[in-house]
């Protein structure tokens, strides 16, 4: 094996990944071989590091649709057989000989050609019927093999005497010097504070950047409202979306979701093209209210060229269950430009004593301006008393004239990670939304669920004109728990030739908490064109 601390010489790259297995709480990674099944001789190499020494290791030849579930309760032989790893860090290298694939293979930055991430989902949770947690995100850290500066962007926080939030970053090989990380908080009247971590970051380690520490003066600076974080990351080689953490006196365990990496090169788009779409490129999202769950959404405006600095207003349109418009309000918030603006969903509902599922479409209000941003961004938040997950969507288009032209060549596909373990269980949210007001096609879908082993099992559904299908994955599934035992986590598909806005929120269904995290998009192929679903 070679040293651990280096990454071995064919080497596409490495995900970093939170390890953590103390008390009840527990660590589970999941990982689809899919979207980079065509690359051939390929190896994974799983290595587990307790403050940076390498303690386990085992390495695995996947297979196409192979389903990886790495959980620190039930390990794997080298983890278990290895001394026990409190908090760590899991690096799982993906490597393929000289006569696998082609140099152009190799990743010399975060938008290499051939292979980029591995996209996995790691949770962490606690599964105790009366003191239970689950926290769970998709994980992008990862090993680069050349310098990048990190811009952390899309990162709310809310600081009080009793709720604390920090940032976690993981490290691959090389130390990473003081000072590289340099953050920026910003409060509701637009006032900055600026702070720097002046200490090194070593090799495969976490590093926690913690807001109470950097900016003592969080809570007052707040003033009882929501802060943003901001902030570069000058690594030696590292793509990084850092964990945003919060914990405090009223939750069970943790929450949780990744922070975003500032896109400089998603340059505005022409009125003309964003007109020609009806409401414009539209970020549709799960929304729910009722006693037990709700929704807020945070709005941002942070992407494009550093000189783009323009504000602008936000619709709003909420759909329930089957379809029906429910609410429709013009300039519901401001898209102010690195601000950030929140609304409930209750506000929008006509009784909001009454429960509601549905979705909210979000589209930039039409104006006499040259150019809009290409994306807008939305960070939805779904809160309990137990705790709060969030869950980021851009805006795109969906089942746009223009998309329906190839509609029925090729399916779009997306997966998650879904829970079928008591107390733990997981829901889909699938809405059929689209960019025109008139849209009415009914998107029928086909849902694939994998297990550990290999197996498969199918489900058909559809999903009306901007409605949503939201059950339980054991609803869908009827066998599910027996299907995925002895775990009771798996693998789920979607696919459809429409456009279809997944994500997952998983229950634990004692205590309440919730985790929820998009699906993630898979890449067809059509005559030599990869294709890939609206809002990846």
């Amino acid at each position: 094996m070679p040293n651990p601390l280096e990454l071995p010489a064919d080497t596409l790259g490495a995900d970093l990944y939170w390890w953590r297995e103390t008390g009840n709480l527990h660590t589970l990674v999941s990982i689809y071989w899919k979207e980079y099944a065509r690359l051939e001789g390929v190896t994974l190499r799983f290595m587990l590091f307790d403050d940076g020494r390498r303690v386990a290791s085992w390495q695995v030849e996947p297979v196409e649709d192979q389903v990886f579930l790495i959980d620190s309760k039930h390990p794997p032989d080298a983890v278990a057989a290895a001394e026990p790893v409190a908090e760590g860090v899991l690096a799982v290298f993906v490597s393929a000989p000289d006569g696998g694939v082609g140099a152009a293979a190799r990743l010399d930055g975060p938008d290499g050609d051939a292979y980029k991430r591995l996209y996995g989902l790691i949770d962490w949770y606690a599964d105790d019927e009366s003191d239970g947690s689950i926290c769970g995100l998709h994980s992008d850290q990862a090993v680069v093999r050349a310098p990048y500066r990190n811009h952390f962007t899309e990162i709310v926080v809310e600081e009080t005497s009793e709720q604390k939030s920090y940032l976690v970053v993981l490290n691959g090989p090389d130390e990473q010097p003081a000072g590289a990380v340099s953050l920026e908080l910003r409060n509701h009247l637009g006032a900055t504070r600026t702070a720097r971590h002046l200490r090194p970051m070593r090799p495969f380690t976490a590093t926690r950047l913690r807001v109470s520490e950097l900016f003592p003066d969080a809570v007052g600076f707040s003033g009882g409202r929501h802060l943003t974080v901001s902030g570069h990351f000058d690594s030696t080689g590292l793509f990084i979306r850092p964990y945003v953490m919060t914990s405090g006196a009223f939750m069970s365990g943790l929450s949780g979701y990744h922070g975003g990496d500032v896109y400089s090169d998603l340059a505005p788009i022409g009125a003309f093209a964003e007109r020609f779409l009806d409401r414009g490129r539209i970020n549709p999202m799960f929304a729910v209210h009722r006693d037990d769950l709700t929704t807020t959404v945070n709005i941002f405006n942070s992407h494009g060229p550093p000189d783009f600095d323009e504000d602008f207003s936000v619709d709003a349109y909420l759909y329930d269950e089957v379809g029906t418009l429910v609410a429709e309000r013009p300039r519901w918030l401001a898209a102010t430009r690195h601000g950030l603006a929140r609304g409930d969903i209750a506000e929008l509902l006509p009784d909001p004593t009454r429960p509601f599922v549905g979705h909210v479409t979000l589209a930039f209000t039409r104006e006499d301006r040259p150019v809009y941003p290409r994306v807008l961004q939305a960070l939805l938040e779904y809160r309990t008393v137990r705790g709060t997950a969030r869950v980021m969507g851009w805006s795109d288009e969906w089942n746009s004239p223009q998309r329906a032209a190839v509609r029925g060549r090729v399916p779009y596909g997306a997966f998650s990670r879904v829970w079928c373990r008591p107390p733990l269980e997981t829901q889909l949210c699938i809405t059929n939304c689209g960019n025109e007001r008139r849209y009415a096609d009914e998107a029928p879908f086909t849902a694939t669920l994998l297990n550990e082993q290999g197996d498969r099992v199918r489900a058909e559904g559809v999903v009306p004109p901007h409605g949503t299908c939201f059950q339980t994955i054991d609803a869908i599934f009827p066998d599910a728990a027996r299907f995925l035992a002895p775990k009771g986590v798996g693998i789920v598909v979607v696919e459809s030739v429409y456009d279809l806005a997944d994500i997952q929120i998983t229950r634990h269904t004692g205590t309440g908490a919730v985790a929820a995290e998009h699906f993630m998009a898979l890449t067809s192929e059509l005559e030599g064109e990869r294709l890939r679903p609206s809002g990846s």
